[in-house]
């Protein structure tokens, strides 16, 4: 998929998401140790998983800045390539899942939980008012 320069907002966004995941993760980590489970493996598998999430979203956002330029010439198109994104996207989510649980090094919970910190950290900037749910 070729994408365009990301725009000012998407890489905006991202880091704002990038704060929330990384924090979120520490916080993890800090309960991970607190019930006498920490390792290596718990911080790999919550590292990978992380990583995974921002780039997960910042590839959401690049698609997102593609279509909207896509939809005045061909909105069929546009809803193609919104629909083969998000399926990539959640296609590469499982596998790296599935790899997470068969190796092991890494610990597969510790790497599906930060998969789950985009959607809080959204939710948290909404109830704080730092963005508004339109």
């Amino acid at each position: 998929m070729n994408f365009p320069k990301p725009q000012e907002t998407v890489l905006r966004e991202t880091k704002r998401i990038a704060v929330g995941v990384f924090s979120m993760l520490a916080i993890m980590l800090i309960v991970y140790a607190a019930m006498g489970r920490f390792s290596l493996a718990v911080v790999l598998g919550g590292l990978i998983g992380a990583l995974y999430a921002v780039l997960n979203f910042l590839l959401l956002g690049m698609t997102v800045q593609k279509v909207a330029n896509m939809r005045e010439e061909n909105e069929e198109l546009a809803r193609m390539q919104m629909k083969s994104s998000y399926n990539m996207r959640m296609v590469i989510m499982i596998l790296l899942i599935v790899v997470a649980f068969a190796l092991p090094f890494v610990d597969g919970l510790a790497c599906m939980i930060p998969m789950l910190f985009p959607r809080l950290t959204i939710f948290v900037l909404q109830l704080t008012g730092k963005i508004k749910d339109e």
